[in-house]
């Protein structure tokens, strides 16, 4: 699928090939037309934070259009269900490439035009397919912590594990405070990181091990990788991502002391 618009800086044109494949995940709750057209009121924005869409969006290049003009192309990669849907619903094709939109915009500073077109001859822009190493990503069940308390090495496995995430991104800013706070053993950890130039919560990654937490953004913004001082119950973890402020906020039940 191809769609064609332009950059709001110098008025190019700009080319978005949206491709399929099941390497990338699926979204964490199923995108259904009922549910865009329940969030599209006066609270869409707000609610639109709380779907994940993942998707793989490659390096831009320069290619020539058929009048031999300079462009520029992004191929953008989505679940093949999900391109599916996107294909047959109306609907669910404006959510979905106004998320790709936002994601193309944060990833690389882009300002580009929303009043695009669908190219109905024209599947793909450019003469190669451009390849994409995508990573599967854990779906989200927990949250993040800390570098103001003493820091506690995760165990070997979850090492093994994060061990293939590669920092990208600048640091965000982030506080904790353990509750109760005049203890020596918390029952619960509590965390804000501030994420101001995220606007929506699908553009956020989060992996979570008992004792260890990385937080990056889809869009290369922000890479947090830090170790808890206490290991959590991570079914029970839960956060917040708030449209206005721009910050998350977790809360992290700690496991009882043996």
């Amino acid at each position: 699928m191809c769609l064609k618009t332009s950059s709001l800086k110098n008025n190019s044109k700009v080319f978005i090939n949206i491709c399929q494949s099941t390497a990338v995940p699926a979204p964490d709750r199923e995108i259904t037309e009922e549910l865009i057209v329940n969030l599209t009121g006066t609270s869409s924005v707000e609610v639109l934070s709380q779907y994940r869409l993942p998707m793989s969006i490659g390096e831009p290049r320069s290619e020539t259009d058929h009048a031999a003009a300079a462009c520029m192309v992004y191929d953008v990669i989505i679940h093949s269900k999900l391109f599916d849907k996107v294909e047959k619903s109306q609907i669910v094709f404006n959510f979905v490439v106004s998320v790709i939109l936002e994601g193309i915009e944060e990833k690389y500073g882009e300002e580009l035009k929303k009043d695009l077109k669908k190219l109905k001859n024209k599947k793909y822009f450019g003469a190669n397919i451009q390849e994409q190493h995508v990573r599967k990503k854990k779906l989200i069940t927990e949250m993040d912590p800390v570098s103001m308390l003493p820091s506690k090495a995760a165990p070997q496995e979850d090492k093994e594990e994060f061990s293939a995430i590669k920092p990208r991104g600048d640091t965000p800013r982030f506080s904790i405070v353990q509750e109760p706070q005049d203890v020596d053993y918390p029952e619960f950890l509590l965390m804000e990181v501030q994420l101001p130039k995220i606007k929506f919560s699908s553009t956020i990654q989060l992996d979570v091990g008992e004792d260890r937490i990385v937080l990056q953004t889809r869009t290369g913004i922000y890479f947090l990788d830090i170790d808890l001082p206490f290991d959590v119950v991570q079914e029970d973890v839960g956060a917040q991502f708030n449209k206005i402020t721009r910050v998350l906020s977790m809360t992290l039940p700690v496991q009882p002391k043996q």
